[in-house]
């Protein structure tokens, strides 16, 4: 009845730290127990043991950043920074040259505009204009753009509620 990731969830809920002795006492475990469950969910990477008996959830797999970006972003980055050399440059010629879907490298500029790593320069019946932001990282550390392939489930998620 008592499924360790039940315990995941009522400490994500919590969004704070709680300790081993409110787990046990929420779920009907003597400590020991609670002990073993909590330490076996902290090695699986579920929750984060703050030292103490503190215990925190970890961030939900989606929301974790990886350590790089994807290799279709990697070549969107590399390209843009190549192509802000010349000045402005539009997204479809980036998707070209980077050879990767069109509606992707849009979705991917308008993540790194809202980011602030690029500047956006619309353009009056025509497409927009891209260029890198002084700030934006360099063109071998590409920005990983995350949560990606779960905002389409979400909107819908959203929008059933």
């Amino acid at each position: 009845m008592n499924r360790p990731q039940n315990i995941v969830y009522w400490v994500r809920a919590r969004q704070r730290p709680v300790t081993l002795s409110e787990i046990a006492q929420k779920f009907g475990l003597y400590l020991g127990e609670a002990i073993s469950k909590v330490k076996h969910l902290v090695e699986a990477g579920e929750l984060i043991d703050q030292g103490g008996d503190r215990i925190i959830a970890a961030p939900r797999k989606w929301d974790r950043q990886p350590k790089e970006a994807p290799p279709a972003q990697k070549r969107i980055w590399k390209v843009a920074a190549y192509l802000d050399l010349k000045g402005p440059w539009p997204a479809a010629k980036v998707a070209r040259l980077a050879e990767t879907n069109l509606e992707y490298t849009r979705d991917y500029l308008r993540w790194l505009a809202d980011q602030e790593h690029l500047r956006v320069y619309p353009r009056k019946g025509q497409a927009y204009l891209y260029r890198l932001h002084p700030d934006a990282p360099s063109a071998e550390k590409a920005p990983a753009w995350v949560n990606r392939r779960n905002r389409k489930l979400r909107g819908k998620k959203g929008r059933k509620a």
